[in-house]
C-alpha cells in the first residue's frame, strides 16, 4: 500500500516503466498517438553523455505508479529556472499525496540549483 511508497530520482533502469507511464498519460489526455520516443530514447536523453532532462518517480514494491519529468531553463530577467514538463499518477494511486511529493520534489531540486523559479504548463 500507500505505506512502501518511495520518490526517488529516476535511474535508467525506470526508463521502460517511465515509457509506460507516459503512454498512460498520453492516453488520458486523448493522445494515444502522441509520444513518439521509446524506452532507449529516454536512456539516451536521461542519462547519456549529455542530460537533457531529469525524473522523481514514485515506486511502491518495485512498481511505477507516477513520475515528473523536468528540465533546467534560463530566464534572461530572472536566471535560472526549473520546466516541470510532466507530472502523472496512476488513477488507483491518486488523492494520496504522490503528485504533490513529485512536485515538491521538482522545486526542491530546482532549489539546490539556485533556480529563482519553477514553470509547469
Amino acid at each position: 500500500g500507500i505505506e512502501k511508497l518511495v520518490i526517488r530520482e529516476g535511474k535508467k533502469e525506470d526508463c521502460t516503466q517511465i515509457r509506460g507511464l507516459i503512454q498512460e498519460l498520453a492516453d488520458y489526455e486523448k493522445t494515444p498517438d502522441g509520444p513518439k520516443i521509446s524506452a532507449d530514447t529516454l536512456i539516451q536523453d536521461g542519462f547519456g553523455e549529455k542530460q537533457f532532462f531529469h525524473t522523481f518517480v514514485a515506486e511502491i514494491d518495485s512498481k511505477l505508479v507516477g513520475f515528473s519529468l523536468y528540465f533546467y531553463a534560463y530566464s534572461t530577467w530572472e536566471g535560472r529556472a526549473v520546466y516541470m514538463e510532466d507530472i502523472y499518477v496512476q488513477p488507483d494511486y491518486r488523492g494520496k499525496g504522490i503528485g504533490t511529493k513529485l512536485w515538491k520534489s521538482v522545486v526542491g531540486a530546482g532549489l539546490a540549483q539556485g533556480c529563482t523559479r519553477c514553470n509547469f504548463q
